[in-house]
């Protein structure tokens, strides 16, 4: 997961996923903003809502929503939750790797 530079004190270990300086944007109610690719290949950003469980970022979405269409037909989108009182502290995460969505 990329961090802002003001986290860039607290570099993460090998086994943390999320540095501890900004481990609090996961536990506050703030909205994530994901970004997809639309069908003609234009990025669409959108906020949602999401819970983190320690393990996995889970985010809201329906079947009727255009982000879950776009997020279908392209697995490959990004993902950032910024601090509202301090926007150039966020967390950021864009996959290594794209994984089929089965299941949704």
């Amino acid at each position: 997961m990329a961090v802002s530079p003001g986290a860039a004190e607290v570099p993460p270990g090998p086994a943390q996923v999320i540095p501890a300086a900004l481990a609090d944007l996961l536990e506050r109610p703030l909205y994530a903003h994901l970004a997809t690719v639309r069908p003609d290949g234009t990025p669409q950003v959108n906020p949602t809502w999401f819970r983190f469980d320690g393990q996995y970022l889970w985010l809201t979405t329906t079947n009727r929503r255009q982000k879950n269409r776009n997020w279908q037909r392209q697995p490959a989108v990004a993902l950032s939750i910024a601090d509202p009182d301090r926007p150039s502290r966020y967390l950021e995460k864009r996959p290594s790797r794209s994984y089929p969505r089965t299941n949704w």
